[in-house]
């Protein structure tokens, strides 16, 4: 098993996290489900928005959880390295390939029935996420929101 990388400096603007406090924040965990339906805490996902338009998502791994779950049940997290260990990944003003492969596009041509089934008036992928218990047909992870405890 090895270390987790805490002082990481992201290569590029977008895994280059932002500075400054976030006046909003929304914040989901990611289960990986066995068969039986038991559900193990992986990661955390936070949405964070800043005065300046700019925003980020950070996930942050659950590493002991990881290291102690088979292939079987998890295999990572889609558009993570996690061979690297990061304390935290960050996303900076781009949606991550883990929640656009999750939600409804702009483009699809039932988006407003799918915002409304989950009591949405208003475009927002990562909130629509929160509300359905939808998965990905391509790995076994969910996203609930994170208990207003955990923020």
């Amino acid at each position: 098993m090895r270390s987790i990388t805490q002082h990481y400096e992201g290569k590029n603007i977008y895994t280059r996290p932002l500075q400054g406090k976030p006046y909003y924040r929304n914040s989901g965990i990611i289960y990986a489900v066995d068969r039986s339906g038991n559900k193990y805490s992986v990661a955390r996902v936070d949405l964070e928005r800043f005065d300046d338009q700019n925003f980020q998502y950070v996930f942050t791994p659950d590493w002991d959880t990881i290291d102690s779950l088979p292939t079987s049940i998890f295999q990572g997290i889609h558009g993570l390295d996690m061979s690297m260990r990061l304390e935290r990944y960050y996303r900076v003003n781009m949606m991550p390939y883990f929640i656009s492969e999750r939600t409804p596009s702009e483009k699809r041509e039932d988006l407003w029935e799918l915002l409304e089934e989950v009591g949405l008036d208003y475009y927002d992928r990562f909130e629509w996420l929160l509300r359905t218990n939808m998965r990905c047909g391509t790995d076994n992870l969910i996203v609930e929101r994170a208990d207003a405890a955990q923020n």
